[in-house]
This record gives C-alpha cells, structure tokens and sequence, in this order.
C-alpha cells in the first residue's frame, strides 16, 4: 500500500439505487486534471473519488446536488469529504476509513448533508459552520421548489427565469428572497474559498 495525502470524497444515497453509476459518469466528465483517481462505484448507491484540490471536490458536491434539484430528483444523498492517507490507486487507507466513518453516523434531524474533515482545525470549525447556515437554508425547500431553485443558483436574471417557468420577473424576484438564495450561493462561495486555504495549508499530495 502506497499512502499519500489525498482529497477523498465519498456519496451515499440510501433512497436511490442508481445514484452510484450516475455520479461516477457525472465525475469522470470532469477536467482531467480535476480528478486524482477515477470515480468508482462501491455498491449499487455509493461512489469514491480522488480529487487533485479539496475546493474541486467540495464544488463537485454542489454541482452533484445542484443537477439533482434541476433533474427533480426527491432523494437525500449524503457526502463526506476527507483529506488524510490514501492509496489514491485502489482508494484505501486512514482517509478513506474516515470518510466511510462519517457517513456511517446516523445523520440526525436536520443533519447537513456534507461532512468535513481537513485536519486544518481551525478552517474544519469554519466550513462546517458555514455547512450548517447552508444546511438550515436548503432544508427549508421543498422538493417542489428544486427545479426552481437549481434555476435560480445557475442564472442570476429573474427575467430569463421566469420565462421557463412562466412566471414574470418580480414573482422569480420574491421567490429568491423567500427561499434566500443569495445567501446560499454566499455561503457555499464562503465554503470553497475556505477549502481552497485548506489546499494552500495542506500542500500537495505527499507520498
């Protein structure tokens, strides 16, 4: 086993059994040089991945739940991203063990969906701070307001919004306020700029 420090994320979907197959292809569309190791399927609702920089994994994980929302799919995916010792070629090791601990922990009511663990304390206690605020936010919605919402998230303009969804610009207007989605995007741009100071702390990987 060759251990380096790696970017480890993994994804679980209790209540959608293709949700490993079609993350894996959603991934492995990403930059080459994005990705530290292939994305691979570990049981019919499970995924692992290596990732070249912790805010590339993070930032995967919103574009992962953002295209869930557009695709309206009503499922509750659970993702734990981890930097520690892996062999990044067949994905085992202490980081790998870690982040399958923090999806194995019984979420919780209102749990957030994302878990951490950098080893950099101080930026670990502000990205899941900053989870959390983003969790309270994205709870609220209903999966009604998914597709909305992923419009929202990806376009600024409530005129072109509201065009697909048949609504004019201040209803789209009132809608982003009500379901607070410029505090959303502040807050998970907070998150990746916190996880890119982790990769400036953290270094590249070391073998």
């Amino acid at each position: 086993m060759k251990l380096q420090r790696a970017r480890i994320l993994i994804g679980r979907s209790d209540d959608d059994a293709d949700f490993g197959a079609r993350v894996c292809g959603a991934l492995k569309a990403l930059e080459h040089n994005t990705l530290a190791a292939a994305p691979t399927v570990a049981g019919a609702s499970r995924f692992q991945a290596g990732f070249q920089s912790y805010a590339a994994a993070l930032d995967a994980v919103f574009d992962l739940e953002q295209t869930r929302m557009a695709d309206g799919r009503a499922t509750n995916p659970r993702y734990a991203a981890v930097i520690g010792a892996c062999d990044i070629g067949d994905m085992t090791g202490p980081a790998v063990s870690r982040a399958k601990d923090l999806l194995e922990r019984p979420p919780g009511r209102g749990a957030a969906t994302l878990q951490c663990a950098t080893g950099v304390p101080p930026l670990d206690e502000l990205i899941e701070k900053n989870i959390i605020a983003l969790h309270q936010i994205s709870g609220k919605w209903s999966a009604r307001d998914h597709q909305l919402v992923a419009a929202m998230i990806s376009d600024p303009s409530d005129a072109r919004v509201g065009d697909r969804f048949g609504k004019n610009r201040s209803q789209i207007w009132k809608r982003r306020k009500t379901l607070m989605i410029d505090s959303y995007i502040a807050l998970r741009d907070a998150i990746l700029a916190a996880a890119r100071l982790v990769d400036e702390a953290v270094g590249p990987p070391v073998s």
